[in-house]
């Protein structure tokens, strides 16, 4: 006999059906920040997905204007959200819910973030330089050059060390990826050490500060070990994708880190290095492309780059809690148990795995 579970869901209207691109969850626990290719930025009450307020993003001429990236600040206070193309970033209120200033730059950030304490706003800039601003003037602090293109940028605990990943170029042909930790007050190097990867397009630091993790074309994924100071603290984690890796994540406790695959999110445990989760939506053209954990560490998000989808995990119960499509009105709010119980089967378009 079936079991019926409730979930909360709620939709939101797009008749666009914009791809989502960006997501971020709110260090309070409040809000959902998303950015779609529709040219703006939706807030949404975490717990009930009310849309509190949308602020559109100005267009950058003729080219289309999309979030790539969404940091929030320590105090849930705003938002700074690189903007794609990207060149430049822009700040939102949180409190009195309207883009407050932009920077842009000559040529292009391919990533932002935050110091940990919020003062700071890193930028790494293609052309080899990382851009350091004071997040509550958006004037520039510190122009920092380096030799090489830069690729990502990621925040540490402490807010004079940031993680860079650096374009070296092997042969006329070939390049590959060199990590670095940068000081970027006295500009010292840290740790610098090479991951075997050919581009890095996504990284994060757990709150510890210890692990690294990368994404990175044809489903590569490493997982760096900061303290060893060794090639062999580098983990290759499998992945079941060719795509590239754009979304990954470490839960506030760093006890879980996430990976954002087209067709799966996939959720494993820090200390083991094992996959612990599995969470997936079935019969729909579904490609996952950023993640997030809740401050609580108890929920996770995924944004979907296709059909606009913010779907939303119960982490330790493997059992979704709402669902956001920015088009259609999906009436059902109930699931079903399959007579194995492996699987919730929704009476529409969605599946997940029920685990063990």
């Amino acid at each position: 006999m079936a079991t019926t579970i409730n979930a909360l869901m709620w939709t939101c209207t797009n008749e666009q059906r914009a791809a989502v691109r960006a997501v971020a969850w709110s260090p309070n626990n409040k809000y959902i920040i998303t950015g779609t290719e529709n040219r703006d930025v939706r807030v949404h009450d975490a717990k009930t997905g009310t849309v509190l307020f949308t602020t559109p993003l100005e267009s950058n001429g003729d080219l289309e204007t999309c979030a790539s990236d969404i940091v929030v600040s320590p105090d849930s206070s705003f938002v700074v959200v690189r903007v794609q193309p990207g060149d430049r970033f822009v700040r939102i209120s949180l409190t009195c819910h309207e883009q407050q200033e932009s920077v842009k730059c000559i040529g292009y950030f391919q990533g932002v973030d935050m110091s940990r304490n919020g003062e700071y706003i890193f930028g790494a800039r293609a052309g080899g330089a990382l851009e350091v601003y004071s997040s509550s003037t958006l004037t520039l602090v510190k122009r920092v050059r380096f030799p090489a293109a830069l690729t990502v940028v990621a925040a540490t605990p402490n807010a004079d060390v940031v993680v860079l990943g650096f374009l070296r170029a092997v042969d006329a042909f070939h390049s590959t990826t060199v990590v670095r930790l940068v000081n970027w007050k006295t500009e010292d190097i840290v740790l610098e050490m090479p991951i075997q990867l050919i581009h890095v397009v996504s990284a994060c630091v757990s709150k510890c500060g210890r692990w690294v993790l990368f994404g990175a074309p044809a489903g590569q994924v490493r997982l760096l070990d900061t303290c060893a100071y060794a090639s062999a603290n580098v983990f290759d984690i499998a992945t079941q994708t060719y795509s590239t890796i754009t979304g990954v994540a470490f839960s506030p406790n760093s006890r879980f880190y996430a990976i954002a695959e087209p067709k799966f999110v996939h959720v494993w445990a820090l200390a083991t290095r094992e996959l612990v989760r599995i969470f997936t939506c079935a019969d729909e053209p579904i490609e996952w492309c950023k993640v997030a954990f809740s401050a609580d560490n108890t929920r996770i998000v995924a944004v979907d780059g296709r059909c606009g989808h913010t779907t939303v995990w119960d982490l330790y119960h493997n059992a979704r809690l709402k669902i956001l499509a920015t088009l259609g009105h999906l009436s059902w709010s109930r699931f079903l148990l399959d007579k194995d119980g492996d699987h919730a089967i929704a009476s529409r378009v969605f599946e997940f795995l029920i685990d063990a």
